[in-house]
């Protein structure tokens, strides 16, 4: 991380996501405990462990880096806690995909400049934005599609 932190504006930034630590660092999960209330409509949970999909991931990078626009895997619903530093989401409706999304999965890229010819209806969309900081939790409701960036 220290090695990368420092790189010129125009360098990729490196993006560890979606490490799922409990593989490597079992001795982390216990660290990790989600409160009641996240767990209360969890389909996942219902089926035997050895079935339900790994999402306790964790994400690190420095300011700067960012996560595509996207809608979480099998469109489920997500909570994100941040440990350090800050970052951006930008959040749509599931309504506002149309003007954002040309075939599954395939997004905008907010970060450049309005694509007139393969999204030309792009200013339609209606963003909410907020910052999250350190100690805070977001919500992100199923098929809303997102996109973050580290601001530290």
């Amino acid at each position: 991380f220290e090695q990368y932190k420092d790189a010129a504006a125009s360098d990729p930034i490196p993006y560890l996501r979606t490490w799922y630590f409990a593989d490597d660092v079992p001795e982390l999960v216990d660290d990790f405990t989600p409160p009641p209330l996240f767990h209360t409509s969890d389909a996942f949970r219902k089926l035997p462990e050895d079935l339900q999909p790994p999402f306790q991931w964790l994400f690190f990078g420095p300011a700067g880096t960012q996560s595509k626009l996207h809608v979480d895997i099998w469109e489920t619903d997500a909570w994100l806690g941040m440990l350090e530093g800050e970052k951006t989401f930008t959040l749509y409706h599931p309504a506002q995909r149309k003007y954002l999304e040309r075939e599954l999965n395939e997004w905008t890229d907010l970060m450049a400049p309005p694509n007139m010819e393969l999204y030309p209806e792009q200013h339609k969309a209606m963003p909410a934005q907020t910052l999250l900081r350190a100690g805070e939790i977001i919500y992100i409701p199923r098929k809303w599609p997102h996109h973050a960036v580290a601001q530290s």
